[in-house]
């Protein structure tokens, strides 16, 4: 089980996960009232949360302002970024990438680049996780079930000790039981995916838009 919370949070069992945002996690999860909720008006409603407490805080937006490197100091702590347009704009604090490891990676100069591979949170040798398979889905609302009522969130693994194996666990959604906007009067709206086990192999190689990649797209999300 605790496994499958781990996978459920980022992908990976417990021993690949870190531990501090697992305690986290368990942590909102054991909260009296805990629930598995979603927001509503989707993930822009999240957006446009983030950027309201943003400014609330006396902070600025900038998009479509991509960052060229970062700027460190003599001590080896990073004190800043380099638009690519040259700009330098100096951190107070801190600086927080929220970019993949391997994005944050390349913004370093190569000698500390080379002083993380094979260890440290920047070590831009880290493996990636497997991919998702998403599948968007509109229904009729009529002749639904009542246990399919009873939560906007569906679970399904067939084997735990296939939890991770391609082609296995899936997570179902039905956010419009909770927000109705996210469908038509008398529809429902179904995200469906498989998390974080599909193979990058199976599609290198293969051209979006090609009727390779439609019937490959339709072959690997059989399972949902």
């Amino acid at each position: 089980y605790f496994d499958f919370l781990a996978f459920a949070f980022s992908g990976l069992p417990s021993d690949g996960t870190v531990a501090a945002a697992m305690i986290y996690m368990l942590h909102d999860l054991n909260k009296q009232g805990a629930r598995m909720d979603y927001p509503v008006g989707g993930s822009g409603a999240v957006v446009d949360a983030l950027v309201r407490g943003l400014v609330k805080h006396g902070g600025e937006l900038r998009l479509r302002t991509p960052v060229a490197r970062l700027l460190i100091d003599g001590t080896g702590a990073c004190e800043g970024v380099e638009l690519s347009g040259g700009r330098r704009v100096r951190a107070r604090r801190a600086v927080i990438s929220n970019a993949a490891v391997w994005n944050t990676a390349e913004l370093l100069p190569e000698e500390m680049r080379a002083s993380f591979r094979g260890r440290g949170s920047l070590d831009d040798d880290t493996p990636a996780t497997p991919s998702f398979i998403h599948l968007h889905l509109g229904i009729r609302a009529d002749g639904l079930s009542d246990r399919a009522l009873s939560s906007i969130h569906h679970i399904v693994v067939p084997e735990w000790e296939k939890l991770t194996a391609p082609q296995s666990a899936a997570f179902v959604s039905m956010p419009s039981l909770l927000d109705p906007s996210a469908a038509p009067a008398g529809r429902h709206a179904i995200h469906a995916y498989l998390p974080a086990t599909e193979p990058y192999g199976l599609w290198e190689g293969v051209r979006r838009g090609t009727p390779e990649y439609d019937a490959l797209k339709r072959e690997r999300a059989e399972p949902l």
